[in-house]
């Protein structure tokens, strides 16, 4: 288990980043990292289970330094996907194969991944964030989306870290308190904080925001 956050916009800056990573570092204790893209901040903390070098740590460039992800989960099939596609990788991780592959096939590559994931990449050219999430939604990914911000996780802690001011949903405590279920749909206990569907994908720009 790791822990990815991140933000596009205003708020992207190192001393938000950084609140936001210090909620979820239990998720990751081995390594914590974050890069800053001019208005994009990219957070994450990490589980080493398949590469234990610090070839493995994120945020992950790719060797243009224009492509960059951070990622929560595991692909079963990656060194499949490395000989089918002829990936030539330094480390030995599912992380740079995920984004090796992106590059070939962009949001194509989700196809071709058997696993379960959450992860995010950064086009820096195109200033552009992909964001996705695996068909059966194990591995969890919250954000926030306004005029200024894009904010995410993989819990909704980090996200009021870095928003501070915040509402709650009545509508879905009410919900909550009638059913007892608290996760069936993509609402979350926090107005305009929702879940990426699983399946689903998102791609954030400045001018962009589409699911």
């Amino acid at each position: 288990m790791c822990g990815i956050a991140g933000i596009f916009g205003k708020l992207a800056n190192k001393n938000n980043i950084s609140k936001m990573l210090c909620e979820i570092v239990h998720r990751g204790p081995d390594n914590t990292g974050y890069s800053l893209n001019d208005n994009v901040t990219l957070g994450a903390t990490r589980l080493s289970i398949i590469d234990l070098s610090n070839d493995g740590n994120m945020p992950m460039k790719d060797k243009s330094d224009n492509f960059e992800i951070i990622f929560n989960g595991e692909i079963y099939n990656f060194k499949e996907i490395k000989e089918k596609f002829n990936i030539k990788n330094k480390s030995k991780t599912d992380t740079e194969i995920i984004l090796e592959l992106y590059k070939i096939k962009k949001e194509k590559c989700l196809e071709h991944l058997n696993g379960i994931f959450a992860f995010v990449i950064l086009d820096k050219r195109k200033k552009t964030l992909f964001c996705a999430r695996d068909r059966l939604g194990i591995k969890p990914f919250y954000f926030y989306n306004d005029n200024d911000n894009f904010i995410f996780s993989s819990e909704i802690k980090p996200i009021l870290a870095a928003k501070e001011n915040y509402n709650y949903d009545e509508n879905y405590i009410l919900n909550y308190f009638n059913t007892g279920q608290y996760n069936f749909n993509k609402n979350t206990f926090f107005k305009n904080i929702f879940q990426l569907d699983p399946g689903h994908f998102l791609i954030k720009s400045k001018t962009e925001f589409k699911i």
